[in-house]
């Protein structure tokens, strides 16, 4: 390919050394990722129970649901910031220009993020002022959904590929799939939200914040249902996944080298929810739930820090990110562990505040 395409790196370097940024990184993707994934998989749990619309106990958790859903999916935009900020820190000159390559559909990606929270809303009202919630509501919002991650892996798979950068420029409104593994990876990933939002559901049930004794047993045997499907669904498709990879980066999870160490936490942990996921149907249990939420969050941290393993094999004919200078910024570096934990005792104190709430 021709590498006049490629932007040199940011003159200014590194802020902190790559290796705590790229921690950074992994960490808050997961944390954003579950927070996302409770957004879906609440949606999911919403359309299966609108087939069911005469169903007391089901409407029950849906109106819970639609109380949740504004905040679940708020937070998960808020905590995808940080992700954001290190992968244009660390990978700037390949992510910008994939961006500018997909820009029309990249550009709707914040408006359709607007929609659902409107949709979010509307339904609630809907609930609560009529007999049930038609399927075509929560229909439209999983579609927008599905947009969004087939946006957003279309993205991170681009900024990858610098071979394909001319073939998108010329794709026009395809230019989402010039690469062929982007719709493999973008059902991987919303397998996984799918998971990540059953436990979400289970947790909103055993926790007291369903109107009634009832519609919190509902929740935790349908969020952990969809938990336990969507585990091993996402285990099966990862196969394909790994398979579809190009040769050198299957060849890279060989090597016994750090992306193959967490290639391999990553499946274990993967192998672990469906398993635990069925221990928390069985027993219902705070241990089991809070097991299988831990559990998800370190198959996200371990698929993160393989990810970028992949990625950096993929981008090493044409960048390293030992080839950046590093020049140390301890000042924002300090504001932002600051304001991460200040986010995080918010949070938990948000939560607690809405348990004490009548969400009638």
């Amino acid at each position: 390919m021709n590498h006049d395409l490629i932007p040199s790196p940011d003159l200014l370097g590194y802020p902190t050394t790559p290796g705590l940024m790229l921690l950074l990184l992994s960490l808050t993707l997961a944390a954003h990722w579950m927070f996302i994934g409770g957004a879906v998989g609440a949606t999911f749990v919403v359309l299966l129970n609108s087939l069911r619309p005469k169903d007391e106990i089901r409407r029950a958790v849906t109106r819970t649901l639609l109380v949740f859903l504004p905040f679940m999916l708020s937070m998960g935009v808020t905590l995808g910031i940080a992700p954001l900020l290190f992968v244009q820190v660390l990978y700037g000159n390949f992510f910008y220009s994939a961006n500018v390559l997909i820009a029309g559909w990249w550009l709707l990606v914040v408006p359709l993020v607007i929609a659902n929270l409107y949709l979010f809303y509307y339904a609630r009202g809907k609930v609560q002022n009529s007999d049930g919630l038609r399927p075509l509501l929560p229909l439209v919002m999983m579609a927008v959904f599905i947009l969004l991650v087939l946006t957003l892996s279309s993205n991170m798979t681009l900024m990858q590929t610098p071979a394909a950068w001319t073939e998108a420029r010329t794709a026009g409104p395809m230019s989402l799939f010039v690469d062929s593994t982007v719709a493999i990876r973008a059902v991987f990933a919303f397998l996984g939200f799918l998971a990540s939002g059953g436990v979400f559901v289970a947790i909103l049930g055993r926790g007291g914040f369903m109107h009634d004794a009832a519609a919190g047993t509902q929740a935790i045997r349908t969020g952990l249902r969809v938990t336990l499907v969507a585990s091993l669904l996402q285990l099966g498709w990862g196969v394909l996944l790994t398979a579809s990879l190009p040769a050198e980066q299957r060849a890279a999870l060989l090597r016994g080298e750090m992306p193959t160490v967490l290639f391999y936490v990553a499946i274990a942990t993967l192998v672990l929810v469906p398993i635990l996921a069925a221990w928390s149907l069985a027993r219902r249990t705070w241990t089991a739930i809070c097991a299988t939420a831990t559990t998800l969050f370190l198959a996200g941290t371990a698929i993160t820090f393989a990810r970028d393993g992949l990625r950096q094999v993929a981008l090493a004919p044409h960048f390293s990110l030992s080839s950046v200078a590093v020049n140390p910024q301890w000042g924002p570096f300090v504001m932002f562990l600051v304001f991460l934990v200040v986010g995080i005792v918010a949070i938990v104190a948000l939560l607690k505040l809405a348990r004490m709430r009548d969400v009638a």
